[in-house]
């Protein structure tokens, strides 16, 4: 989203809806459309603009925290003073999990997402690049070009910003905000290539956008 006022960025609304249990995504997104127009007044336009990205890249060499999934879930690793989260339930048959906006996880184990800590089980490494878009707020696209699903683990000391927070499915966050990375551990840069055997190189890209027209802060209910 680009071209909207400062406040976007900053402010926190805490918005109650009820969506029913049998509603397909499409119908859970034209249904947070509506909403949005009527209680934030948001028009928007859809372009596309040629904007700086990061490509998620392969040195060439496997990285010892980045694995193949096996047959059963690989217990994730929790930041120290986390909790290990309970096994998610199963998908039903032949099912794909997915996040709204988010991709397609699949394999039905347990992640968790906290700023400075990822730990990762049977995904797709495009989910990594959206997690790191978030957390850089500069798009990220999966150039690696390893298919299929993965374990991993990565340890960094994030630069000062937000905090992120894991998103539904995916377990992260918390009661008190997400803990502090180690002090010891590498730059996010210096992690990717050590753990994980990647690289993000600093490049620009046609990306689709959605342009605020206008948006106003909501009244109180």
């Amino acid at each position: 989203m680009v071209d909207g006022p400062g406040w976007l960025d900053s402010a926190h609304f805490e918005v109650n809806a009820r969506v029913p249990d049998d509603a397909a995504i499409a119908d859970v997104q034209t249904m947070l459309q509506s909403l949005l127009k009527e209680r934030f007044n948001l028009v928007v336009t859809r372009e596309q603009r040629d904007l700086p990205v990061y490509l998620l890249q392969s040195t060439g060499s496997s990285g010892p925290r980045l694995w193949q999934p096996g047959q059963e879930c690989r217990p994730v690793s929790p930041p120290p003073g986390v909790p290990p989260p309970p096994a998610p339930p199963p998908p039903p048959a032949g099912a794909v999990m997915t996040i709204l906006n988010q991709p397609k996880l699949g394999g039905g184990c347990a992640s968790m997402f906290f700023t400075g800590h990822f730990s990762a089980r049977n995904v797709p490494l495009s989910l990594l690049a959206f997690q790191l878009s978030r957390m850089l707020r500069r798009q990220v696209l999966d150039h690696t070009a390893l298919a299929g699903r993965y374990d991993f683990d990565l340890t960094f000391t994030p630069d000062a910003g937000p905090a992120q927070i894991g998103n539904v499915g995916v377990i992260g966050g918390g009661a008190g905000g997400p803990p502090a990375p180690s002090a010891e551990a590498p730059a996010l840069s210096t992690a990717l290539r050590e753990q994980l055997g990647l690289r993000l190189e600093s490049s620009r890209a046609p990306i689709d956008v959605v342009v605020v027209e206008r948006v106003s802060a909501p009244t109180e209910n």
